[in-house]
């Protein structure tokens, strides 16, 4: 366990915040899940040089000072939760562990078992780092950080301008340049959310977005199984909703594959000739495979992890500024390719404009307007893409991963990033392991991939035609899934 060095400063000094939108979420799990590290996000960064762990630590705690979002702390104000911002802190007893002589498998039963303790976010625990050495003879870096203080996004910041200040302190060099305040960033989003005739603009934008449609339908990675256990419990063939108890079905695990750097440059490259966000791309790939087999539903609803960063300077802000939010499409099967991405590329676009609205939690809501009962759900997975890239020294490579925390209160979470060391991208895949099993996600992979490939190749090609030509669907497999899960 770290020791640390704090200057509080005295509780009249301080500026407290109320709770940002962005925090809302997932403080609401923290306070009320029967896991705690449910919320917590967990990177690792491995180099490929022998770093010193002195120098390593002093990085550590140079960044703490440069990265206000990892000085955030909670506090009870007349019986309300405010954050406030410590001016000074210090870790001064960093663990160091070493793997050598240790193989993969138990370099990882000990990061995984820190991953599943839970932080003690309300006592002042906001995250834990540990350096070590990998079995291999590499450098590894470890966060486990609250998604209260930080996002995916925010642990990228984290780890980018953490490599800068290595460099530096090991060149003898300036700092780079300073990170943007999230205190700043703070500031602003709580105007933003608090903006009371802006909520009424943005309700009005989702109640339409899932009323004109009628009620929204579950096309999940598993098939029509969850759902039709729902319409047998229900006794309505028609049903259009799962029901699964997310409080207490919420162990998960993590499961990653990879897109080679082959596969991947064409579908880059068509992204970035018709000006394509890379997620529009994989979530029409996505839906796609998800509609075939969900009885060829039209109709498939993601939540998508919106980052409301926009300036420059905001992404080189840390802290929770993401906010997930409904990306619902009805998409016919005569739609061609392209007018799918360009349908997709719309909604996401309005929703753009509404990314100030808490719809997590106002989804009772939606429950209303769909009369739908409590844990019910018709959300696919949530999906979230996070293309960056790394400032490296000459011959560094450096890999960046993430463990699981065990607790996901959804069926699936898809993170896609870049694989900084072999090229091309990586899908990490959080799902229910009551919902799912590994078979589905690697279909879901693969059959996602097929899809983006026939349309980059033909991007008149329709929906039905790349249902009915290019997916294969494997009857057998999902048949021995759902064996094991039921």
């Amino acid at each position: 366990m770290s020791r640390s060095t704090v200057d509080s400063g005295s509780a009249a000094q301080r500026t407290y915040y109320d709770i940002c939108g962005s925090q809302a979420l997932p403080l609401l799990q923290l306070r009320f899940s029967l896991h705690k590290e449910c919320t917590q996000i967990i990177f690792y960064m491995i180099v490929n040089q022998k770093l010193d762990f002195e120098l390593l630590k002093q990085a550590v705690n140079i960044e703490i000072e440069r990265n206000d979002c990892l000085r955030i702390r909670f506090e009870k104000q007349d019986k309300k939760l405010k954050q406030y911002f410590l001016p000074e802190f210090r870790l001064e007893n960093i663990p160091v562990l070493d793997f050598a002589g240790k193989t993969k498998q138990e370099q990882d039963a000990v990061l995984k078992k820190d991953a599943h303790t839970p932080l003690k976010v309300l006592k002042g625990e906001m995250y834990r780092i540990l350096l070590y050495r990998t079995f291999d003879g590499r450098t590894g870096v470890y966060l486990n950080i609250s998604h209260v203080i930080a996002d995916l996004y925010a642990a990228v910041v984290f780890f980018s301008d953490l490599l800068e200040v290595i460099t530096a302190l090991q060149n003898g060099t300036p700092m780079p340049k300073p990170l943007s305040s999230f205190e700043e960033c703070l500031k602003k989003d709580l105007l933003a959310f608090n903006d009371k005739e802006a909520e009424e603009r943005h309700h009005q934008f989702f109640q339409e977005l899932f009323g004109k449609d009628g009620p929204s339908f579950y096309a999940g990675a598993d098939g029509m199984r969850l759902l039709n256990k729902a319409r047998r419990k229900k006794r309505d063939p028609s049903l259009r909703y799962q029901l699964l108890n997310t409080m207490i079905n919420d162990k998960s695990e993590n499961y990653g594959m990879h897109l080679s750097a082959e596969r991947t440059e064409p579908i880059l490259s068509f992204c970035e000739k018709n000006a394509i966000p890379l997620q529009t791309m994989i979530y029409v790939g996505m839906r796609t495979y998800l509609s075939k087999i969900n009885e060829e539903t039209d109709d498939v609803t993601f939540s998508i992890a919106f980052n409301r960063r926009i300036t420059i300077a905001d992404k080189r802000s840390g802290g929770c500024r993401v906010n997930a939010l409904p990306l619902r499409t009805v998409i016919t099967k005569d739609k061609t390719f392209m007018e799918a991405i360009a349908h997709t590329q719309q909604v996401q676009f309005q929703i753009l404009r509404h990314t100030d609205y808490l719809f997590e939690l106002a989804k009772d809501r939606l429950k209303d307007w769909e009369k739908r009962p409590l844990f019910s759900g018709t959300y696919s997975m949530l999906l979230s893409c996070l293309p960056f890239s790394f400032a490296l020294p000459e011959g560094w490579q450096c890999e960046l991963g993430n463990y699981s925390n065990g607790r996901f209160p959804m069926p699936l979470y898809t993170v896609v990033v870049p694989n900084l060391v072999e090229g091309g991208l990586d899908f990490h895949c959080e799902y229910m392991v009551k919902v799912l099993h590994t078979y589905e996600l690697e279909a879901l992979f693969e059959q996602s991939v097929r899809v983006m490939e026939a349309g980059v190749a033909n991007p008149d090609i329709t929906i039905g035609e790349l249902m009915h030509e290019v997916l294969e669907i494997n009857s057998d497999q999902s048949i021995a899934a759902a064996a094991m899960l039921n």
